[in-house]
């Protein structure tokens, strides 16, 4: 597996148990998968499923297989029968392709049909009855060398948590809280995985959660009320990251995951070049690269490493924006829109791009306050002293989610009238947009194809190109 290789998110599980289970059903179909936020959802189940989420994730380029290998294990485990191992007379789920028990091969002795009373595995409402010391069904086998080899290794590991948990519960007494929950973190994880432990790692156990209550109950009992209330919330902190820490993934790895977008990247200015400021939501952000592209050696073309979103999110962060490389630095051009985020509708709870017609559906930012907020961020650009080009909303579509088609011609005559009073140059990328939007615009999408937003960083760079200083 390439470490470099960007992983995404394919399903989320309420355990990390489940999340394994399908772990192993990729992996035979030779499938690389990452598991996310095992032990913190492990933990976490204790106060409630919907709290927990275990993320699972594969390699962009195995997204496609991974999916269809999911339904088709989601299709087994909603649609198949348990089966009974002919070996150690264990109940199996039908998602089971390995006994959980004596971990043989579904195929060597799985069985719908139990040996006793001719019934089927799932007549029985309890672990069947496997008292006979010889299984006619299967003769007993020794497992084989690499099973034991595992089973010891996973025992050793369980053993060695009880002693940490151990000696973390008698420190305890002396830092309370911290290191009792994390003790009892590390119990909890043992009962978790199937082991027999020895007799003694028992009875350290035992002897570890009654020294953990203990602890716990003395301290809070000599502090007050809000105290009290403020440890709990702390450690159950503090106990979260040390499970997730427990799982961390190489940081190459985990840097894989959470890639940025590229067109985020931020670049170092080349001197003597012009400076070129791109602001706008993801209809620019499609065309940003391509644009740098064009313009490699004429201009360093910056932008924010985020989707700019509507004007109320611009008057947050404009500041910031225009910091971008220095604050010593000036801008030759600033090429700048808002709009489709502003005249998105919303729900009554902040519900997203909801159906226009439902009710209670407001638009994100009123063409009133449009207005206002316009203005206002267009006297900050000019103050710059860069040359402004206002490049307008580009075509809403039919049956693109959460927008009205032809909202975006009212709210492009507003900011047509503002940027006329501020002497500010218009860029019609929606007059061109519309033109071709069968050949460049995805269907039902407000978004742009890969060749459509090449054509708009042409238009864009054409018009940049002739506001550069010479």
């Amino acid at each position: 597996m390439m470490t470099d290789e960007k992983f995404v998110v394919v399903s989320r599980f309420a355990s990390d148990a489940e999340a394994e289970i399908a772990r192993g059903w990729l992996a035979e179909r030779g499938i690389v998968t990452l598991i996310e936020g095992a032990n913190a959802a492990t933990m976490l189940s204790y106060f409630g499923s919907g709290v927990t989420a275990v993320k699972l994730l594969v390699p962009a380029g195995a997204v496609e297989a991974a999916e269809q290998a999911l339904q088709e294990f989601h299709a087994a485990s909603s649609h198949g029968q348990p089966w009974y191992c002919a070996q150690c007379c264990e109940n199996n789920e039908s998602a089971f392709d390995i006994c959980w028990k004596c971990m043989r091969p579904r195929e060597e002795v799985g069985s719908s049909i139990s040996p006793f009373s001719g019934q089927s595995v799932a007549d029985f409402g309890q672990p069947l009855d496997c008292s006979a010391s010889v299984n006619q069904y299967h003769p007993p086998t020794e497992p084989s060398a690499d099973l034991q080899t595992a089973e010891a290794a996973l025992v050793e590991q369980v053993e060695g948590d009880i002693n940490r948990a151990w000696r973390s519960a008698v420190l305890g007494i002396a830092i309370p809280f911290l290191l009792s929950l994390y003790s009892m973190n590390l119990l909890m994880s043992s009962y978790y995985r199937s082991v027999r432990v020895s007799a003694s790692g028992r009875q350290k156990r035992r002897l570890a959660w009654a020294f953990n209550f203990l602890t716990i109950a003395g301290w809070a009992a000599h502090l007050s009320y809000s105290m009290v209330w403020l440890g709990v919330v702390s450690c159950v902190g503090l106990w979260i990251g040390l499970a997730s820490a427990g799982q961390a993934q190489p940081a190459d790895q985990r840097d894989s995951v959470q890639q940025q977008n590229p067109a985020y990247r931020q670049i170092e200015d080349q001197p003597g070049l012009p400076r070129v400021l791109l602001i706008g939501d993801s209809i620019s952000i499609g065309y940003t690269l391509d644009v740098r592209h064009l313009l490699q050696g004429q201009a360093n073309v910056h932008r924010p490493p985020t989707n700019c979103g509507p004007t109320t999110n611009g008057l947050k962060n404009i500041e910031r924006w225009l910091a971008i490389g220095g604050t010593d630095k000036k801008w030759d051009v600033i090429h700048f829109n808002w709009g489709l985020h502003d005249l998105k509708f919303m729900g009554p709870n902040g519900e997203n791009l909801i159906d226009p017609d439902s009710p209670g559906s407001k638009r994100q930012v009123s063409p009133e306050m449009y207005e206002q907020n316009l203005r206002r961020l267009v006297e900050r650009l000019k103050a710059t002293g860069a040359n402004l080009i206002w490049c307008n909303t580009t075509p809403i579509p039919k049956g693109a989610k959460g927008r009205r088609p032809g909202d975006e011609v009212a709210y492009n005559e507003i900011a047509a009238r503002v940027m006329t009073e501020h002497g500010v140059e218009v860029h019609d990328l929606y007059e061109f947009a519309r033109q071709r939007l069968g050949q460049i615009q995805k269907p039902r999408d407000v978004h742009f194809t890969d060749a459509g937003s090449r054509a708009l960083a042409e238009q864009v760079v054409e018009i940049i190109s002739l506001r550069l200083p010479q």
